[in-house]
């Protein structure tokens, strides 16, 4: 690898890092900071459900600006999203308790955090454009590595001081992916060729024709949306089920941790095996581990078993995550690559809106293995569409 591109590398290795980690902060912790401000559980998941659901269509609408417009591209929408996001953080600050403001202020975080990752994914194949050959896999573990490290660190700290503290958490966050998205955009301004915004002249489809041109394409991510719906309910509700069997935050933020380590393996490994087995099957692999991880969570009825059930993660989100990513790449017109990406990550946070909303409710009125065993219901139907929906390798 040329030293050009190590340290390109490495530059988009540390923004999904820096991604990932803000992540943990935003969405894993969304309980534990809300219920810290006295929400009930139905609270939250309207709140998480309200801001997933702006995400669901602002991320299509942004990627579709990407894909036409000539100036603005990939980092500046990221770096209006940056900003917008420290705005929401210091809301928090200067808003404490339980308000009209702060539920509001919060789901907007929600949503800028989700728009961001289509276009840090987009970013890849941006630089990729410019000559540089980055590995998305090696990166998305060291995002995977990140969050596990924020998970630790954070579970630890939160428990012994206080829920707040994920303010400041937030702030150091988005002021690291600033810092790296600076980095990035001094290096690749030295990047000969045009920018890879608008290297085609085709035109970006709208979004009606989009899907009439992929109907194939989304009604796999229908399947997805299925699948993400029990993820996110786990994810957002964690905090629940490791209470149910007697654990606290500290333990919230090991599961967390350890799932992420689950995942390195896998994804740095990703480009191997997707050129031996091809991306159809990766997709379809990472389906079923997806439906078997969600059936062994509902099942486990001690920390322990939680644990062993997370194992699976190392098969399941590792697999699929960036067997999502090549598949649009691969299977989705390149007039229309953000836009795809986009569309990609906005059936996950479609899953997010309604397990969200309805995850709410039923872990105030039905029990958490209730719950678990109806995400696991969702989650094998979701396996099925994948399974019959997923090009051919």
């Amino acid at each position: 690898m040329k030293a050009g591109n190590k340290v390109m590398n490495a530059g988009y290795a540390l923004a999904q890092g820096g991604y990932w980690m803000g992540l943990y902060v935003v969405v894993s912790c969304a309980a534990v900071f809300l219920q810290g401000r006295g929400y009930t559980n139905s609270q939250l998941g309207i709140i998480i459900s309200a801001g997933s659901a702006v995400a669901f269509v602002l991320s299509p609408m942004l990627g579709g600006i990407v894909d036409r417009s000539k100036k603005l591209g990939t980092s500046g929408m990221l770096w209006i999203l940056l900003v917008l996001q420290l705005f929401l953080i210091l809301s928090f600050r200067a808003f404490p308790g339980r308000s009209m403001i702060v539920s509001i202020c919060y789901g907007l975080y929600i949503a800028v955090n989700t728009c961001l990752v289509p276009l840090i994914t987009q970013l890849c194949f941006d630089l990729d454009s410019m000559g540089y050959d980055i590995d998305f896999g090696a990166a998305r573990a060291i995002g995977s590595l990140a969050y596990a490290a924020a998970a630790a660190v954070l579970g630890r700290l939160v428990e012994r001081h206080s829920s707040e503290l994920l303010i400041e958490a937030g702030i150091v966050m988005t002021a690291f992916q600033m810092a790296v998205l600076l980095f990035l955009g001094s290096k690749s301004r030295a990047a000969k060729g045009p920018s890879p915004t608008w290297k085609s002249k085709e035109e970006s489809s709208g979004m009606v024709r989009f899907i009439g041109e992929n109907r194939r394409f989304c009604v796999l991510m229908l399947g997805v949306a299925l699948l993400f719906f029990t993820h996110h309910l786990i994810d957002n509700f964690l905090i629940n089920i490791v209470r149910s069997v007697g654990g606290g935050t500290k333990d919230m933020g090991n599961i967390c941790a350890y799932m992420a380590v689950m995942e390195l393996p896998v994804m740095f490994l990703y480009a191997r095996i997707s050129r031996r087995i091809g991306c159809p099957r990766c997709v379809r692999i990472g389906a079923v581990f997806f439906a078997l991880k969600a059936l062994g969570i509902a099942l486990s009825t001690s920390l322990t078993g939680l644990f062993a059930a997370h194992t699976l993660q190392a098969v399941s989100y590792a697999m699929l995550t960036p067997a999502l990513v090549e598949y649009v790449d691969r299977y989705v017109p390149h007039k229309d690559s953000a836009r795809g990406q986009a569309v990609s990550y906005a059936m996950t946070t479609l899953g997010g809106i309604f397990s969200s909303l309805l995850g709410g409710m039923m872990f105030d009125s039905m029990s958490v293995r209730a719950t678990l065993l109806v995400g696991a219901l969702v989650a094998a139907a979701g396996m099925g569409v994948c399974l019959l929906a997923a090009e051919k390798s």
